[in-house]
């Protein structure tokens, strides 16, 4: 009789501390720390990819979460984002349609529970493209454009209607119908 006690015993506690080793096991497997990151400033920089924003970023503590949205090009697996303030960085490997929380600590006392939340960028222009554009403004009007927009300035109802035209500056616009005066007279079909 003692040893079938024994043996229930030994038995119970075999259960026991294989129910105690898999909890442990398996709640530090699932369990994930959220990152940290400190700051004394409520304004910090970030770094996208290959771009930097210096002072960029605003932690906003009342948000949350405060949602940093980071632009994946359509050929791109994954890029690095870095957020960096005046006493720490913190950098994620971010891939595409993926969100990557982390708490940022602000003069040791505020919290703001921010995220990185990947989303498909709606253009992807290389390098070179941007270094040649850099500083440049490009305005572009079709030709069609231009040229109903003169043919109806010279009609009666262009004339006398204001706002049915784009108006030209008044040097170019006396031109404009100084030049195209001779057609002013045959009929717009």
């Amino acid at each position: 009789m003692f040893s079938l006690e024994t043996n229930h015993f030994r038995n119970s506690m075999r259960t026991i501390v294989s129910v105690l080793l898999a909890f442990v096991l398996f709640s530090n497997g699932f369990s994930q720390k959220i990152p940290v990151l400190k700051s004394h400033t409520y304004t910090i920089s970030v770094r996208d990819g290959d771009y930097f924003k210096k002072g960029r970023w605003n932690i906003e503590p009342k948000v949350n979460p405060d949602i940093y949205e980071a632009p994946m090009a359509i050929d791109k697996k994954y890029k690095l984002v870095t957020f960096i303030t005046d006493i720490d960085s913190l950098q994620f490997k971010v891939e595409k349609g993926k969100t990557y929380p982390f708490v940022i600590i602000i003069n040791g006392k505020d919290s703001a529970f921010t995220q990185i939340k990947t989303i498909q960028s709606p253009v992807s222009f290389t390098k070179g493209y941007i270094k040649s554009h850099e500083g440049k403004t490009f305005v572009e009007i079709p030709a069609v454009y231009e040229l109903v927009n003169i043919v109806i300035a010279l009609t009666n109802t262009g004339k006398t209607r204001e706002g049915l035209v784009v108006s030209l500056p008044p040097f170019m616009s006396q031109f404009a119908l100084e030049s195209m005066s001779p057609a002013d007279t045959r009929p717009v079909s």
